[in-house]
């Protein structure tokens, strides 16, 4: 089990309009992405670490972010999966930590 992630910002959220995604959370103080994938029962997160700023961009900005994720983001970055204890607990403002309930 890793340690509790630490959010460095500035941090930048979106929800995704997805089958696959729920919603992202990018960290760009230390280039990691934090995705929330739709889940029966529990949603999944899964942290990608050293992604650009322009792949969360281009994420944000695709016609599908489910193509995009599997196409530029799911085998080009070190992932691992985190539970919901392991999301990033400083750090967190409101809209943060809606996310999480999300």
């Amino acid at each position: 089990m890793t340690a509790t992630p630490t959010l460095k910002g500035p941090l930048d959220m979106m929800q995704f309009d997805s089958s696959n995604l729920r919603s992202g959370l990018y960290d760009s103080g230390v280039m990691d992405l934090y995705i929330r994938f739709h889940g029966d029962p529990t949603d999944r997160i899964y942290l990608y670490q050293f992604v650009p700023q322009q792949i969360w961009e281009g994420l944000k900005s695709a016609s599908s972010h489910g193509s995009y994720h599997a196409e530029h983001i799911k085998w080009r970055f070190p992932y691992e999966q985190l539970s919901s204890s392991d999301w990033p607990q400083q750090g967190r403002s409101t809209t943060e930590a809606a996310f999480l309930k999300a």
